[in-house]
Formats: structure tokens, C-alpha cells, sequence
């Protein structure tokens, strides 16, 4: 979940899902980014206001990528 506190610019990122059992995970296998780029989605899904929405929406989409770098 992400807060954005107006009229500061801090955001408080949190899981949107309880742990996968990422904690086994390595930060930059594939199951461990494919987890957190399934979290930013629903974290999107679930935002309250338009920047938090984007805001996952783009580390959603860095995760994906990051995890098709890590396939090829």
C-alpha cells in the first residue's frame, strides 16, 4: 500500500499482499521480481489517488522488465 501524505511528498511503500515467502527469494531471481511486480499491480489496483496509482503502475512495469532481463 502506498500513502502519499499531502501536501509533503513522502510515500510509505508496503506490500499490498501478505509475503509470498519471498523471504527464501534472492532480490533479483526471476520469482522474487515476478512477486513484487504482482504486488505493485494490486498495490495500483488498490490506490486512493491517481500519483500513488502511477506510481506503482511504473514500478509494476520496471519489475516486468527487470525480469525479462533476467530470463534471456
Amino acid at each position: 500500500m502506498t500513502q502519499v501524505d499531502p501536501p509533503g511528498t513522502m510515500l510509505i511503500f508496503r506490500s499490498a499482499t501478505p509475503d509470498y515467502g519471498t523471504a527464501d527469494l534472492s532480490a533479483g531471481s526471476p520469482d522474487y521480481l515476478l512477486c513484487r511486480e504482482r504486488d505493485e499491480r494490486a498495490a495500483a489496483k488498490n490506490a486512493t489517488s491517481a500519483v500513488a496509482r502511477s506510481l506503482h503502475q511504473e514500478l509494476a512495469l520496471a519489475y516486468a522488465e527487470l525480469r525479462q532481463r533476467s530470463d534471456r
